[in-house]
């Protein structure tokens, strides 16, 4: 039996190896938790910084961060990584500019353990929106009109690797909001409870990230793909 055990370990070594280190050169993935863990998502990448990347514009009142799609009656989360600086900021979107309707929600952001950096919220759509209630802890309060989306972006939450962060959002109220997901760059949605907290954290393992990829480990995951273009 233990010879047994000994051989299977080293066929899941040997299996494994190649896969762990093709995602060892990927962008960092994410565990994404609600209680269990649903999924894992790609962050969206650059070397431009996250207020870049968030691309607010004071005109039309709305953001358009590149690659994150917008949905009317949807409040979506999203990771950017700096790669130039090896950060990761953390956004949210809720509504669609140009064609979506109104609504409103509030939710808090908390971030748990150690974070490699100094966290700052840099973008929200209205200064007087998105209030520091503790050390690292943002509350935020929104109300966007038909044809306009509202969200805000925070940098410096951690590093890309580094297993020593998370970050913790929870939805207290809304109105006409339909859905709460967790946008990947690669195209997945997860789609969660909007009565119970949600989890970002870092994956500290290439095997556990092949794990997850392959369908080995977690569950209750409930997720799509989006075609590009």
């Amino acid at each position: 039996m233990v010879r047994g055990l000994c051989a299977g370990l080293i066929l899941c070594g040997l299996f494994f190896a190649p896969i762990g280190r093709s995602l060892a050169d990927a962008v960092p993935f994410y565990v994404i938790q609600d209680g269990k863990t649903l999924g894992i998502v790609e962050p969206f990448s650059g070397t431009g910084s996250a207020k870049g990347f968030y691309d607010y514009h004071g005109l039309v009142l709305s953001a358009f961060p590149r690659g994150v799609p917008q949905e009317s009656l949807v409040s979506s989360i999203f990771l950017y990584s700096d790669t130039r600086r090896d950060v990761v900021g953390l956004g949210v979107l809720h509504g669609m500019a140009g064609q979506g309707l109104e609504g409103s929600l509030t939710m808090r952001l908390r971030l748990i353990g150690q974070p490699s950096y100094t966290p700052n919220l840099i973008v929200p759509n209205d200064p007087g929106e998105i209030k520091q209630i503790g050390s690292d802890v943002w509350r935020g309060s929104w109300q966007w009109g038909d044809g306009e989306n509202d969200g805000g972006m925070w940098n410096n939450l951690g590093r890309a690797i580094d297993p020593h962060w998370a970050a913790n959002l929870r939805m207290y109220t809304s109105s006409r909001v339909a859905f709460w997901q967790v946008i990947g760059a690669d195209g997945q949605v997860i789609r969660l409870d909007k009565s119970l907290p949600v989890t970002l954290r870092p994956v500290p393992e290439p095997v556990t990230l092949a794990l997850f990829g392959l369908g080995l480990a977690g569950g209750g995951v409930l997720i799509k793909r989006r075609r590009r273009g």
